[in-house]
């Protein structure tokens, strides 16, 4: 299995095929940069945080990857410990490592065993030759208790128009 490459200052994982290229990042699996090839351009529409080469102290791990899209389970944090479980913001699959499972044909497996609630969740994101598609799909196994899931996408938006 090919070992990951630093990206925006973020060791990740890449997949490609013809028309896209995308890396997906080893602590909290975020998804960016992606680059479309459309036509002639090249598109990125995924932000990535300005301060992705500094070394901030003391904040969660979400904010040092920042970027692109990522899952969250539980969406969101709790500031108020919910019977004594206290979740990083967006949960543990946004902040913790993810562990490559399998990387083959424009496809990774990645996994990640949450801590608080148990069980595990597997991601998969892939490209297909020929599309200029990014798919994702998480798959979440013997976690209990109630849990709220969703993407946080991060979508990079121009300081001035796009020439055409």
């Amino acid at each position: 299995m090919k070992a990951p490459s630093q990206q925006f200052s973020q060791p990740s994982w890449r997949i490609a095929n013809a028309s896209v290229e995308a890396f997906v990042t080893v602590k909290g699996g975020h998804l960016a940069p992606v680059t479309f090839r459309v036509g002639s351009r090249r598109v990125q529409p995924f932000a990535i945080a300005p301060w992705h080469d500094e070394r901030p102290r003391g904040i969660p791990p979400i904010l040092e990857v920042l970027r692109g899209d990522f899952f969250c389970l539980p969406f969101g944090g709790n500031e108020q410990a919910y019977r004594g479980e206290r979740h990083p913001p967006h949960g543990e699959t946004a902040n913790r490592r993810w562990s490559l499972i399998a990387s083959a044909g424009g496809h990774l497996h990645l996994r990640l065993r949450p801590r608080i609630r148990g069980g595990q969740v597997d991601k998969h994101v892939w490209v297909r030759p020929g599309e200029t598609a990014v798919y994702q799909r998480h798959v979440i196994r013997g976690a209990t208790g109630p849990m709220n899931p969703g993407h946080h996408a991060t979508l990079r938006f121009p300081d001035r128009p796009v020439a055409r």
